[in-house]
């Protein structure tokens, strides 16, 4: 199983919306992986907002999920063969949820 978080910085502001597109394509680049259709919202527990769907490819599932705050945002991927993931998604949704960005003057 993998677990990615990556800190996404745009060149302008940062959008929930534009990321899961732009996380898309990227995904999609790979040529094994596609995110699914028609993200829904997802609330970490300090009140982050952002999108989340499913990715499948071969031989392996899982989940995404995109944050956007201010200038900064967070692309999460977790993937694994699909009992495995199965097994741990609770506890992949749970570690997703306690993602926050904050700006280090803050």
């Amino acid at each position: 199983m993998v677990f990615d978080l990556s800190v996404v910085v745009p060149l302008g502001s940062a959008d929930a919306r534009a990321l899961w597109g732009g996380l898309g394509r990227i995904v999609a680049a790979g040529g094994r992986t596609r995110l699914g259709t028609g993200p829904v919202p997802l609330t970490t527990t300090q009140g982050l907002t952002g999108l989340t769907g499913r990715l499948a490819g071969r031989e392996r599932v899982g989940t995404a999920a995109v944050f956007a705050k201010g200038t900064l945002g967070a692309a999460v991927t977790a993937t694994g063969p699909p009992q495995a993931f199965g097994d741990a998604a609770p506890q992949v949704e749970a570690m997703v949820r306690t993602i926050r960005i904050a700006a280090p003057w803050e």
